[in-house]
């Protein structure tokens, strides 16, 4: 009786009394085999007719079509454009690798299909009329190590579910923010919207700004009843008078004008004391140079939040510095110079997202929910939620800056301002306004201040109040004492050379701390509140060191003893903490730290206990691994197995020891020919072509104790292992 075989699979179906003394064969190549294809195998399909391909199919014996991976290529014929693989029309999931350079339908030949895109990877099932998509729907998505997970999609104009673990579609959003903003796209509109006084006042927020040309350029209200002007450079003010009505606290010289004296102030070119100086209120130097030690008995602090900057002590070796960067909030250690740390430090891990990509161009990395979309990422999803909090919040479409140039008359970025309405900050109290025709009015209820290096009046000044803080009293030669005692504050516009300084109280510095000069610099050192704890920048080794109890802690959290998230580094021993995901350390490369190199510790799930693993104390030979005891304890290994990777041979060819051959050819037989062999070496050849192959022997050595080469048909195996020169190659 012929045998028969399985609609689906083509695997063989023998009935009794069938295949006498061949069942194995046919247990192993037509069924077991068979069925390892279906669950496991790959076809590589790289041969293209016309753009198209038509997976081979076979009764017991190798095919395509009963492959669960297909893997396309363009290794044979290149694609020239859309391309299509047929499969049967058999009920049948296949797992599609799409590695040519265009866009492969797999389909059955009259039925649809699925558009598998570029170097992407498909689940798609043949339902025996059509092949769908393998997967169209999931209960959630969570990319990476990301804490969000989205349940669902939602296509909502109105966003009105505002959930924080929903997708909004494309079009939802489009139609949510375009109704958000279609009432507020033109500078009128904007300032008349929400605008208690009825006017056309711009009133901003508690901590809003107007800026001008750049974020260092700017009007806003730091604090309650006083109104800050901030330029980086300058402020010019343009009037043949100014009027101000309150007192006038000068940080910087008034250049320009006559010498002024009045009560309290002292202006010189140059400031000499021989003595000590006692100066009980603030001290504000615009630069400082100090030739000798400093004793400081109060907490130094340089900036405030958010307004710092850079300290930098240079040490005694060429270019050796540490410098605390303000603008980057960094400290770096440069050229030579080194860390010693003998505390601990903690630092904050790491997070690392997986891909998502469809069709389109971008590869989605993460799905965040934040409200203020700080992150302003091109590759990160956000929640309905954090959308709708976003555009609610009015985002950028309808700020200031976005709309200045709508309904603007003149044609630039300018604010214009009706005769009489205001530019408000913080409450009704602190504006700028025009009161009269040519008079620009400054009013707050308490204060008005003005930060910039350089503050130009072109025109005159009327003070109705006393000027306070402000520069010295202005002589033309040195004011020479035996002791300066001044009760209020001292405010230096030049270099302040000081032999010795002892200062009792608390120290702010509002600009950069140079410690010496590249090449000479000097040892700085702060005490803390344990004994023999210190900070010492240690100036002749080029060294930031960390004494006693002192560690060196970074870390996200106020409270750095025991940190739960950061770096802590102790006594030669570094600690990787953090409150949600792995830890890791990653070594970046040279190129703009484009790539970098990552360990990586296991999940809290996958330990037991903790983990030591010792390395060895050489540095061991080429080729070989680090290998453990079991107990972590790291040595050097070899590597190597009995046997090479698989070679497909279809000629004539020379084997080598501890090689694996598949020799596959259709119609002409060929020789393979064995190694010179040695005790313990190892060939396998199997045959999957339908041309008989011959082993040859060399060197006159045997097979199987016999002077004579051997012949493998197709289907058959064989392993040869070398005894001796009597027996030779073994066939087992």
């Amino acid at each position: 009786m012929t045998t028969q075989y399985t609609t689906i699979l083509k695997l063989a179906l023998p009935v009794q009394g069938e295949l006498s003394g061949t069942w194995g064969n046919v247990v192993n190549d037509n069924i077991t085999q068979m069925v390892e294809q279906a669950v496991a195998g790959k076809a590589t399909i790289n041969s293209w007719t016309g753009n198209a391909h038509t997976l081979t199919t076979a009764d017991g014996t190798t095919s395509e079509a009963r492959c669960a991976i297909l893997d396309l290529t363009d290794t044979g014929t290149s694609l020239t454009g859309a391309g299509s693989v047929v499969c049967p029309t058999q009920t049948k999931i296949y797992i599609v690798e799409n590695n040519t350079a265009q866009i492969v339908t797999v389909k059955t030949a009259s039925g649809t299909g699925v558009a598998v895109p570029v170097n992407k990877t498909m689940v798609v099932y043949c339902d025996g009329t059509n092949v769908v998509e393998g997967i169209i729907h999931t209960n959630s998505l969570s990319l990476g190590t990301s804490t969000t997970t989205a349940s669902s999609i939602l296509d909502e104009d109105n966003l009105g579910s505002n959930s924080a673990t929903a997708l909004a579609t494309q079009q939802s959003i489009k139609a949510y923010v375009d109704a958000q903003v279609a009432t507020a796209d033109t500078l009128t509109e904007v300032l008349a919207n929400g605008n208690t006084t009825s006017g056309r006042d711009i009133v901003a927020s508690t901590d809003d700004k107007v800026q001008f040309r750049d974020a260092a350029i700017y009007l806003n209200s730091s604090t309650d009843g006083q109104l800050d002007i901030v330029a980086d450079t300058e402020i010019q003010i343009a009037a043949t008078t100014v009027d101000i009505n309150g007192a006038v606290a000068l940080n910087g010289a008034i250049t320009g004008g006559t010498n002024i004296t009045i009560s309290g102030e002292l202006d010189a070119a140059t400031l000499d004391i021989s003595g000590d100086a006692d100066i009980d209120g603030t001290t504000n130097l615009d630069a400082v140079d100090i030739d000798g030690a400093v004793q400081i008995d109060a907490t130094v602090t340089v900036g405030v939040d958010d307004t710092g900057y850079d300290v930098k002590f240079f040490g005694d070796t060429a270019s050796a510095y540490m410098l605390w960067d303000a603008s980057a909030d960094d400290l770096i250690l440069g050229g030579a110079a080194g860390l010693t740390v003998g505390g601990d430090v903690d630092v904050d891990g790491t997070i690392e997202f997986d891909a998502l990509s469809g069709t389109g161009s971008v590869a989605v990395t993460n799905i965040l929910d934040e409200n203020n979309m700080a992150s302003d990422s091109a590759t990160a999803l956000a929640t309905q939620q954090s959308i709708k909090a976003y555009v609610d919040s009015g985002g950028v479409s309808s700020s200031l800056s976005n709309t200045l140039t709508a309904g603007n008359t003149t044609s630039g970025n300018d604010i214009v301002a009706s005769t009489d309405d205001k530019v408000q900050f913080r409450d009704s109290a602190i504006y700028i306004n025009s009161s009269a025709d040519g008079q620009l009015d400054i009013v707050a209820d308490t204060e008005v201040q003005i930060a910039a290096t350089t503050i130009d009046i072109n025109g005159a000044v009327a003070l109705n109040g006393a000027i306070t803080g402000g520069t010295n009293i202005t002589i033309s030669g040195e004011l020479d004492a035996a002791t300066l005692d001044i009760s209020g504050n001292a405010d230096i516009d030049g270099t302040t050379n000081l032999d010795v300084v002892d200062i009792d109280g608390a120290v702010q510095i509002d600009a950069t701390v140079t410690v010496g000069v590249d090449d000479t610099g000097y040892d700085v050192k702060f005490f803390g509140d344990t004994a023999s704890a210190y900070m010492l920048w240690d100036a002749s080794a080029d060294d930031l060191i960390l004494g006693g109890a002192a560690k060196l802690e970074v870390a996200t959290s106020a409270t750095f003893g025991g940190v739960s998230n950061g770096v802590s580094i102790s006594q030669g021993a570094i600690a990787l903490k953090n409150g949600g995901s792995v830890s890791t350390l990653d070594f970046y490369c040279e190129s703009s730290n484009a790539h970098y190199t990552r360990l990586q510790s296991a999940p809290h799930a996958s330990y037991s206990g903790n983990i030591t693993l010792t390395l060895p104390a050489s540095d061991g030979d080429s080729g070989q691994v680090l290998s453990t005891n079991g107990s972590g304890v790291m040595s050097w290994a070899t590597v190597g197995g009995a046997y090479s990777d698989w070679a497909i041979l279809t000629t004539t060819a020379n084997l080598a020891a501890k090689g694996q051959y598949i020799c596959n050819h259709a119609s002409t037989a060929f020789t393979v020919t064995l190694p010179a062999g040695s005790a313990e070496d190892t060939v396998v050849i199997c045959n999957a072509g339908a041309a008989t192959v011959t082993i040859a022997r060399t060197s006159n050595q045997k097979i199987n104790s016999a002077a004579e080469d051997g012949t493998l048909p197709q289907g058959n195996s064989v392993q040869l292992v070398y005894v001796d020169g009597t027996i030779g190659w073994f066939a087992i």
